[in-house]
């Protein structure tokens, strides 16, 4: 077990990809047999390429091009990548801890809106139009 351990541990010190952190904690986790040591220690079986698994099946759920997978459902396709069957009594699975930037908010400058009534051409007015007559 020590050796599926180890090559856990040598693929994320490796790995810049955050992903590839959270996928090889959830891994660490599951080595508790033999069994599953084996089959970690699969020449080609790598964390990287569990990833590439995910991407393939959540590509498979796109719709106009983007998708999504739950925690649940992304650790599920990692552990059938690897052949691994959840552990009965897992440690609670990492949350991927990915820090995203913020898209930027455009700034808008308070303007007159154009209203275009039934009837009329085009009034133009603001909405402090509007409170400065009830005040």
């Amino acid at each position: 077990m020590q050796q599926a351990i180890e090559k856990i541990n040598a693929e994320m010190a490796q790995s810049n990809n955050p992903y590839v952190q959270v996928i090889g904690q959830f891994l660490l986790t599951q080595i508790t047999t033999k069994e599953a040591a084996e089959k970690v220690l699969e020449a080609t079986k790598t964390v990287e390429n569990s990833l590439n698994a995910m991407q393939k099946e959540a590509k498979k759920k796109a719709v106009n091009g983007m998708a999504m997978l739950t925690d649940e459902e992304g650790y599920a396709i990692v552990l059938a990548y690897f052949g691994l069957e959840q552990d009965t009594q897992p440690q609670k699975a990492p949350k991927a801890n990915v820090k995203v930037k913020p898209a930027k908010q455009k700034q808008t400058k308070k303007k007159d809106k154009v209203v275009n009534f039934p009837g009329n051409e085009f009034v133009q007015t603001s909405f402090d139009d509007f409170l400065g007559e009830q005040l």
